[in-house]
């Protein structure tokens, strides 16, 4: 076992890095785009829907690096020597499962520390009180773990290449999506905007406080009941694999 968990980390090792430092890029990067605009003014509320649409682009990008993991490991030899070894194919998934809730865990802590960095750098500049979305960073981390466990079984059985053009594929047609709804609605962008800060609020009864209280557990149970998945069916993937 702590061979696979050395193999894991050295392999991944880019993605660990780039895992910790993508946070300081998604809230100072938005900060340096609009500080150089030479049209209209920017307002406080445009400026805070351009960074909910950065971290939500932060929180995909993590989650394609995530599952970039399992690259190289989609092969015939690889899976029958893991079959043969003494931690078997239940501690390879397990070591898997655990690095990729172990960069979720690592990008939410990284999220939290910009934040705070941000933060105090917005507040010492405008002189206004900074509105952060720390509860929005442990609801995306939540829903990360609930995408994770859908798509590592698939990952598993099929290969990482099948599962990566389809990803890649959702993953741009959603961005588009997106930019052209915001620059076709300016509006749009700003109902989107406030509809999230609603949702971080503390009323009794808010949805926000709802889907905390709640979806935690689905979501760690079904990550779970995803690695018994990718257990049973990691042998039928390796028998399928191209080489």
């Amino acid at each position: 076992m702590t061979g696979l968990i050395y193999k894991e980390c050295k392999q991944n090792r880019f993605f660990l890095i780039a895992t910790a430092v993508l946070p300081l890029l998604v809230f100072f990067l938005p900060a340096v785009i609009l500080g150089k605009n030479n049209g209209p003014v920017i307002t406080a509320e445009g400026r805070q829907s351009a960074k909910i649409l950065f971290i939500i682009v932060g929180y995909l990008i993590a989650g394609a690096m995530q599952t970039s993991t399992y690259m190289g490991d989609d092969s015939k030899k690889w899976g029958y020597f893991i079959a043969s070894g003494p931690a078997g194919v239940k501690g390879y998934i397990y070591t898997k499962y655990m690095l990729i809730l172990g960069m979720c865990m690592l990008f939410v802590f990284s999220m939290e520390m910009s934040d705070i960095l941000y933060g105090t750098f917005c507040s010492s500049v405008t002189e206004q009180p900074y509105i952060s979305l720390s509860t929005f960073f442990i609801v995306l981390f939540y829903i990360q773990l609930f995408l994770r466990a859908i798509d590592m079984p698939f990952i598993v059985r099929f290969g990482i290449k099948q599962g990566s053009i389809i990803k890649i594929i959702l993953f741009v047609a959603t961005l588009l999506i997106m930019v052209i709804i915001f620059a076709a609605s300016p509006s749009a962008m700003f109902a989107f905007s406030e509809a999230v800060e609603n949702l971080t609020g503390n009323e009794p009864g808010n949805l926000m406080l709802v889907i905390t209280g709640m979806f935690p557990y689905v979501s760690i149970g079904l990550f779970i009941l995803s690695y018994k998945i990718s257990c049973k069916l990691y042998m039928r993937g390796v028998e399928h694999y191209d080489k």
